[in-house]
């Protein structure tokens, strides 16, 4: 796939469950928003709390869900695998300055599908599924989904605890910043030449 079209198709999916989280509040809320209280029931963004404390859990609860994922990288060789696939298939054809905008628009959009509609609809177990098969571009990246599913029970709890959506989407945002753009930097370091 052209650099192109993997960015369309991110922009496309994220999109996507923004206009997704938005359809299902206004069909959720039908009867209040034919009452004119459209802009109550339509806000995703309800609970949120943005502070300097918040700032700095999202940072820890980032650089958190990073080391986990580096471990289990460095020790679990069928992960290392899968992260050099999903390398061959889509980030080696990015460049760097893409890895901003898939880290805001995929820590925006999957959180707000999510944690802010999935979740609170079906609970954390139900959605991390769903999280973790729609993250398994191949099946023979199965492993990729087990870490995703982890990814997204993780997430979820912090959703759960402090019912705040902001924090969520900070963490995942952070987490793809640091993993995207210390991949690029240190893959060959990580991951050796021979995987295949």
């Amino acid at each position: 796939m052209l650099r192109k079209t993997i960015l369309k198709i991110l922009f496309v999916q994220e999109i996507g469950l923004i206009l997704a989280s938005f359809l299902w509040l206004f069909f959720r809320n039908f009867n209040s928003v034919m009452n004119q209280k459209i802009l109550e029931q339509l806000n995703p963004f309800v609970g949120w709390n943005i502070d300097l404390k918040i700032i700095l859990f999202g940072f820890l609860g980032a650089i958190i869900l990073f080391l986990t994922s580096l471990f289990v990288t460095m020790l679990y060789e069928p992960m290392k695998k899968s992260i050099s696939l999903i390398d061959k298939l889509i980030l080696e054809k990015l460049k760097p300055i893409d890895f901003v905008f898939v880290a805001i628009l995929s820590g925006v959009g999957e959180e707000m599908f999510f944690r802010g509609i999935l979740q609170n609809e079906i609970g954390i177990i139900f959605t991390s599924i769903i999280f973790a098969v729609l993250h398994i571009p191949r099946k023979d990246l199965w492993v990729y989904g087990l870490w995703a599913m982890f990814a997204s029970l993780y997430l979820g709890n912090i959703y759960s605890y402090t019912e705040n959506l902001f924090l969520v989407m900070l963490i995942h945002t952070l987490n793809n910043l640091l993993a995207l753009f210390l991949w690029y930097k240190f893959k060959n370091k990580l991951i050796k030449e021979n995987v295949n």
